[in-house]
């Protein structure tokens, strides 16, 4: 009997083994020619995405009537199932995640079914897929020099905007992961060169946010802020005040009843267990206030540290490391949306020349000054 889930190809079938009922795996008629198709486009030099997309051109879809992508090819690709063999004990999970185990742990039932792939096939497409590898730097680390990665997305599927090379790395994009993994049968998409892009964002986050205006205005609010923050906490330190005096007149009134033995000590003693112990909850909150009033004074920012502040981070996005452009993007801008004819950015604060709103939705063309054949997608 073959547990866990029937490999995309084959279907299971009953059988009699002596007098036992037991189930092995075929051919499904509908599937198998699906997985035949995609090894032999590997065989001939094709890559996951491309697979995928010929597949959804032609009107392949998955048990679940969904569009293929690059991570179900890639699993089909290096599946030793198809060569007939029935692979046991791949997988260690009982962990929180699945781990691959030990070559010479895992258990491998040869001719166990019938091979879709012949296992001269399956080695060179496994020899086709290693030197497809990146050679260097990791997936993660070679997007990571995006800048817009995790806060771009596509207008039309909605799906995040991913980093992609081309001519052996020459010439980067930005492109609809959705199409990326799925073909255009998916998402249409879009693909622009990486450059263009970011140059573009960054540009308007010059023009439109680190101005000495907007930032004088927001430099006016935290003031103001701060000015509102001081009052109330000048309001409260005189009402802790006043309460200090009054509970030192209690305590001094009982002290003196004490003193001219009007009262006993065994019936002052609670009360004044209790004022003392109001009397210093107020004397440490008083001491905070003062401390939180003290250190905020130097809080006011004038317009020369304004105008300084300004000219650092248009530095900073022009010539800054990675790290620090990232941060500075990620600290005014929310989300870049690409669409058919428009780039919509959404910021973190409002725009200088529209108090109300935190975007703008710019014409597509606008990007790279008219100079569009780069961009690709939407078609």
């Amino acid at each position: 009997s073959n547990g866990g889930v029937v490999p995309f190809g084959y279907q299971k079938t009953a059988v009699m083994v002596g007098s036992s009922r037991r189930t092995k795996l075929e051919p499904n008629p509908k599937e198998a020619p699906v997985v035949k198709r995609a090894f032999d486009l590997a065989l001939e030099g094709d890559g996951a995405k491309e697979i995928a997309r010929v597949l959804n051109t032609v009107g392949y879809r998955t048990r679940a009537g969904k569009l293929f992508d690059t991570t179900v090819i890639n699993f089909w690709l290096k599946n030793p199932a198809y060569t007939g063999n029935f692979v046991w004990n791949r997988t260690d999970r009982t962990g929180s995640r699945a781990l691959r185990k030990n070559p010479a742990e895992i258990i491998v039932v040869p001719d166990a079914h019938e091979a879709l792939i012949s296992n001269k096939a399956f080695q060179r497409v496994q020899h086709l897929l290693f030197q497809r590898r990146p050679k260097i730097s990791s997936p993660r680390t070679v997007g990571s020099s995006f800048l817009l990665s995790s806060f771009s997305f596509c207008g039309k599927c909605g799906a995040g905007l991913i980093g992609t090379s081309a001519k052996s790395g020459r010439y980067d994009y930005y492109e609809c992961n959705g199409r990326y993994k799925k073909g255009e049968a998916f998402c249409k998409g879009i693909r622009i060169p990486k450059e263009k892009l970011e140059s573009f964002v960054i540009d308007r986050i010059k023009k439109c946010i680190l101005t000495e205006k907007n930032l004088s205005d927001l430099a006016r609010i935290i003031n103001s802020e701060f000015l509102g923050s001081e009052g109330r906490l000048n309001g409260e330190l005189s009402g802790i005040e006043t309460e200090l005096l009054q509970v030192s007149a209690r305590l001094a009134k009982l002290y003196s009843s004490l003193e001219d033995g009007k009262l006993a000590v065994d019936d002052l003693a609670p009360r004044i267990k209790e004022l003392r112990a109001s009397q210093h909850d107020l004397q440490g909150r008083r001491q905070e206030l003062i401390n939180e009033i003290e250190s905020g004074s130097a809080v006011s920012i004038d317009e020369a540290t304004v105008q300084a502040y300004v000219e650092e981070l248009r530095a900073v996005l022009s010539e800054g490391s990675f790290m620090h452009q990232k941060a500075i993007l990620r600290s005014f801008v929310k989300r870049v949306e690409l669409s058919e004819k428009a780039v919509t950015i959404e910021y973190t604060m409002p725009l200088e020349n529209e108090k109300t709103s935190e975007k703008e939705v710019l014409d597509i063309k606008q990007i790279g000054r008219g100079n569009n054949k780069d961009i690709g997608g939407f078609r």
